[in-house]
C-alpha cells in the first residue's frame, strides 16, 4: 500500500544484528517509515496488521499489547522497514522487516529461516536482552539459586 516515495523511505539496506534488536533510545528515530508519513488508510491497514500478528496469543496479552503501545503514542509513534538484505522473495515481497516504537519492536527475519523477535513493554527503559544465551544463563542461574535454598 506505500506509494514510491513511502517505499524507499520504508526500505533499509541492511538487518540490525538479532543481539541489537532492543528499544530505541529515547527521542531516536530508527530507520525506515515513520508511521506518521502513511495515510489514514495505510494506518487502518496497519492496524489490521498489528492485530492479525497478535491474533494467536491469548486475549489478555492481546489487550496487554495493545495497552502497552497506546501508552507510548500508539502506531504513530513506530515506524516500519524493510530489509534488503537476506531477501528471498523477489522484489516487493519483502521477507524481512521490523515494526518499531518507543517500547515495542517486532522483527521477522524470513532468511535463512523462520525467527520473530517480539519486545513489549509500557516503559522504554526497561532492558532488552536478545544475546544468545542471555535467557538461558539466567533462567539456569535462577534454577540454582533455588536449588541452594
Amino acid at each position: 500500500m506505500l506509494d514510491g516515495r513511502q517505499r524507499r523511505l520504508a526500505l533499509v539496506p541492511h538487518r540490525p544484528q538479532e543481539p541489537g534488536i532492543a528499544f530505541p533510545r529515547l527521542h531516536e528515530r530508527e530507520s525506515g517509515i515513520p508511521v506518521t508519513e502513511m495515510t489514514q488508510d495505510q494506518k487502518q491497514e496497519l492496524q489490521l496488521v498489528l492485530q492479525t500478528l497478535v491474533e494467536p496469543f491469548r486475549k489478555e496479552d492481546q489487550h496487554r499489547v495493545r495497552q502497552c503501545l497506546q501508552k507510548m503514542g500508539g502506531l504513530d509513534q513506530c515506524t516500519l522497514a524493510f530489509y534488503q538484505d537476506g531477501n528471498l522473495a523477489g522484489e516487493d515481497e519483502w521477507d524481512n522487516w521490523r515494526l518499531t516504537g518507543p517500547a515495542f519492536a517486532w522483527f521477522f527475519r524470513g532468511t535463512p529461516h523462520v525467527h520473530v523477535w517480539v519486545h513489549v513493554a509500557s516503559d522504554p527503559t526497561v532492558t532488552v536482552n536478545a544475546k544468545k544465551g542471555a535467557f538461558l544463563d539466567a533462567w539456569h542461574d535462577g534454577v540454582e539459586e533455588k536449588r541452594a535454598a
